[in-house]
């Protein structure tokens, strides 16, 4: 049993890495929201959105995580990303700035 608690607790040391790496990459978005609002750039970029879930698929088949796996974690951070991009867009033309 010493093992397997071990394993959990290596499992909980990488949960805490990986919100702390979602919490930075959502704090980037923020700041990209936030230049897309100042410039007038449209939030969807289906180009890069693309891009970013095919170089992160690239990745995860590389290290051996499942494809489809990935697939739904990107379209789900992507869609997110666009809900916050666009609450900053709005906010900033509500603002008047």
């Amino acid at each position: 049993m010493d093992e397997l608690e071990n394993y959990r607790q290596q499992i909980n040391a990488l949960d805490r890495q990986l919100i702390d790496l979602f919490a930075k990459r959502f704090d980037i978005v923020r700041a990209v929201g936030r230049l897309k609002a100042e410039n007038g750039i449209a939030v969807v970029q289906s180009t890069r959105a693309a891009e970013v879930t095919e170089r992160a698929v690239q990745m995860g088949i590389e290290k051996n995580v499942d494809e489809a796996f990935i697939r739904k974690l990107y379209k789900e951070m992507i869609d997110l990303a666009h809900v916050m991009e666009h609450q900053i867009v709005e906010d900033h033309e509500q603002s008047g700035r």
